[in-house]
């Protein structure tokens, strides 16, 4: 199997416990799932957007983790991907709570592969869109808890901050293979 392989399974894997982790029931019967699936696939894509945006504005609670776990359910058949070349060093990263990075990347990519159809097959811009969300959310992380530092972040902050984000992007897109 080839190395794009595992990486999309394994986020696959991780897209499933989460979203099964992240509701409010301690586990999802296969009813919740089918109900949760059909409501949130039955929005239109400005609304999803309007979903996006508000997990990225406001990372924290409860309310958060239930509309994240939703949109990762909506956006599991769409075909884009996550490059773990980017943000795998999220998985394992402390606090737990940089994982709201991680899923914004994961959220804001297909939710910019949903509103650009044009430019959906231009993987590096969905991608840097994605990434450029998650460090909004991690400044938003960092108002609340300045202890939550994370060196890699900083260093794609900095990136940023000079206009050099799009270099990382195409520095480690995950090529095909």
């Amino acid at each position: 199997m080839h190395r794009r392989h595992h990486v999309l399974l394994a986020i696959g894997l991780t897209i499933a416990a989460t979203a099964l982790s992240t509701t409010p029931s301690p586990a999802m019967s296969k009813e919740e799932r089918a109900r949760l699936e059909h409501e949130i696939r039955s929005l239109d894509k400005d609304k999803v957007h309007k979903l996006v945006q508000s997990v990225e504005a406001q990372p924290f609670g409860d309310e958060a983790d239930q509309v994240r776990a939703a949109l990762i359910v909506y956006f599991e058949p769409i075909p884009y991907e996550v490059c773990l070349d980017q943000i795998g060093f999220l998985m394992d990263a402390k606090p737990k709570l940089l994982m709201n990075v991680f899923w914004q990347v994961v959220l804001s990519s297909g939710d910019f592969y949903l509103q650009h159809p044009d430019e959906s097959s231009d993987r590096l811009a969905y991608m840097q869109a994605g990434l450029e969300a998650g460090l909004r959310v991690y400044a938003r992380i960092l108002l609340e808890k300045p202890k939550a530092r994370n060196a890699k972040l900083d260093e794609l902050v900095e990136m940023s901050n000079a206009g050099r984000l799009g270099d990382y992007v195409r520095d480690n897109p995950c090529p095909k293979k």
